[in-house]
């Protein structure tokens, strides 16, 4: 279901339009068309768009709060006793 949703966002940006979701209603039958050059927008996660305003946000950040003081990294075994005791 999640790569049909996708398939038709795709089709709506490509064709420039928005597009129902109708994917178990399509045929076959069509021919594919002639390849053509668009960029996918911001909305769409995993395009260089989306990743273009992410590092401009986090540049934002750091002008406004200030540079990072502390990297932290935490490490995590599902199978650890402490965990496992606290699962149903």
């Amino acid at each position: 279901m999640f790569s049909c949703v996708e398939d038709q966002r795709l089709q709506a940006i490509k064709l420039g339009k928005q597009s129902e979701f109708s994917c178990f209603f399509q045929d076959d039958s069509d021919e594919m068309e002639e390849e053509a050059n668009y960029q996918l927008p911001a909305s769409f996660t995993g395009s260089a768009q989306y990743y273009a305003d992410k590092v401009a946000d986090s540049l934002a950040l750091a002008c406004h709060i200030g540079k990072p003081d502390l990297m932290i990294t935490a490490t995590c075994n599902p199978n650890w006793p402490e965990i496992t005791s606290q699962l149903l």
